[in-house]
């Protein structure tokens, strides 16, 4: 896998890799290794040298569950600074502040393209590396569906969703993911 991303970040195909794992396997303690293989094994690579990495998941549970293992983890991952990304705006400036190293957690709705909120680049650095959890519910093309919600008023309203990989690769323009 360490290759593959290593292969990604050179050619610049984005195209990191894809780990499968069933519920309760470990993906987490799998990502964390994996965080680490990169820090410590890829510093000599200069496209990744200490590379960003940046964990994202679709809901709050697996954002406190990933919180909860990596701040534990800092100094294992050897990547610095370990933080929950609370907004879009954080994530912005942190990417912007910072060339190399540094472990974020954030859900996918950071990337939501709003009409009133546009997302635009984030960040163009190529030694960013998403690791998605939970990418099949948020991230596929054929995710698209129609979604009801209320708003401030009570009053339902309907949208259809786009995958949020769109978003992302928009966002953070040479992105690797995994």
């Amino acid at each position: 896998m360490k290759q593959s991303i290593a292969n990604s970040v050179v050619t610049k195909s984005g195209k990191g890799g894809t780990y499968f794992g069933a519920t309760g396997c470990g993906k987490t303690y799998t990502m964390a290794f994996l965080a680490r293989q990169l820090a410590l094994r890829c510093s000599n690579i200069p496209e990744i040298g200490s590379p960003t990495i940046i964990l994202i998941v679709d809901r709050e549970e697996l954002q406190k569950q990933g919180a909860k293992l990596f701040t534990k983890s800092k100094e294992f991952l050897n990547l610095g600074e370990v933080s929950v990304v609370k907004n879009r705006a954080q994530l912005r400036q942190e990417l912007g502040t910072r060339q190399s190293g540094g472990f974020y957690i954030c859900t996918i709705q950071k990337f939501c393209d709003r009409e009133e909120d546009k997302i635009g680049l984030i960040n163009d650095r190529k030694n960013i590396i998403c690791f998605s959890d939970e990418a099949h519910r948020t991230q596929l093309e054929h995710s698209k569906k129609i979604q009801f919600s209320k708003d401030t008023d009570e009053n339902m309203k309907a949208m259809v969703s786009k995958p949020y990989a769109k978003s992302i690769e928009r966002s953070i323009s040479i992105c690797n993911f995994l």
